[in-house]
């Protein structure tokens, strides 16, 4: 049988190969630990961002939806307007025309006046 003599420092560096080993395994464990950790934390603020995002273009979508609406509402409202205003105008023609005839043939105060002054001098105009 053959012995073979091993060192202490041998030995030793024997059992600490193992711990030396699960340690850096346990830092390589803890560092990719923190990496996930950082994406998930990066994935979740990406999340919650596009989150608001839809949130503001669904607010947005309906502020145009709403816009569009009084938009066509306004235009059937000036349609009506121009439509009545038409209306009133070709309506109103012949009054319009029937009213001023009957306008001329008022006798206004003023033109009253002018027709029962004397054409002659005034009496005012008569200095004595």
């Amino acid at each position: 049988m053959k012995v073979k003599f091993v060192s202490i420092f041998a030995i030793l560096t024997q059992k600490r190969r193992p711990i030396e080993e699960i340690n850096i395994r346990k830092n390589e464990l803890n560092s990719w630990k923190a990496a996930v950790s950082n994406e998930v934390r990066i994935y979740q603020q990406f999340c919650d961002k596009d989150f608001e995002m839809n949130k503001k273009i669904n607010e947005l979508q309906v502020t145009i939806n709403e816009s569009e609406t009084k938009k066509v509402e306004l235009q059937n409202t000036v349609t009506g307007f121009k439509q009545q205003l038409s209306v009133l105008q070709d309506g109103n023609t012949d009054k319009t025309i029937s009213a001023m005839k009957m306008e001329s043939l008022i006798v206004h105060p003023f033109h009253l006046y002018l027709m029962i002054r004397p054409c002659g001098p005034s009496i005012s105009s008569f200095s004595m």
